[in-house]
């Protein structure tokens, strides 16, 4: 395994599946087929915009690159980029997070239209909560292709790992009752902490 990035990267990807398939079916078996389900799942789809736009967008097609260049000729430049960026992404995602906790209800009437007026209340809920996890996504994203560019490929493709585990503890241990407010909301507040720990694990 030493030696086998592909290997690595293999095996975190199949047990992240796992462990998020066993999520998925502890998800439907507390939630259903719910007002709670749906307002869930579309308000983890609206700030997931940040993710695919900062996490899989700008930083696969221009940061990892340009790093992974840098970091070859000198690693102090190399380090002096990392830094540069995330202290930028994390001013960024500051700021839409702000932006999106008191736009939250607009979101959802552009991002998620249908939705009955309790539906749109609690989806608007659950984003503003959301969105400072999916942040921390980003920035494990960041941590993952600076990993990446020094050779180190097991640590971010296991951490999802740890990220529906944290998840699949919390649907476990603290859904006190089924379907209802609270507990969509006790959910949320765990996938924040999920994905914090997530981007935490890789920071050493």
């Amino acid at each position: 395994l030493k030696n086998s990035p592909s290997i690595k990267v293999g095996i975190g990807i199949f047990l992240s599946r796992i462990v998020g398939l066993i999520r998925e079916a502890l998800f439907a078996n507390f939630f259903g087929n719910t007002i709670y389900a749906d307002a869930f799942r579309s308000a983890v789809r609206i700030p997931n915009l940040l993710q695919n736009l900062f996490g899989e967008g700008v930083l696969s097609a221009c940061f990892i690159p340009t790093y992974s260049k840098i970091v070859e000729r000198d690693k102090s430049e190399g380090a002096k980029l990392a830094i540069s960026v995330l202290y930028s992404l994390i001013l960024i995602l500051l700021i839409l997070s702000i932006l999106g906790i008191v736009f939250s209800h607009e979101l959802v009437t552009i991002l998620a239209p249908g939705f009955q007026p309790e539906a749109k209340n609690i989806t608007a809920e659950l984003i503003q909560i959301l969105i400072p996890g999916i942040s921390f996504l980003v920035l494990s994203a960041l941590c993952l292709g600076i990993l990446n560019s020094h050779r180190s490929f097991f640590l971010p493709y296991i951490s999802p790992v740890f990220w529906n585990l944290i998840i699949i503890a919390g649907l476990c241990f603290f859904m006190i009752s089924h379907n209802d407010h609270q507990s969509i909301k006790r959910l949320a507040w765990i996938f924040s902490i999920a994905s914090f720990g997530q981007f935490i694990i890789q920071v050493p």
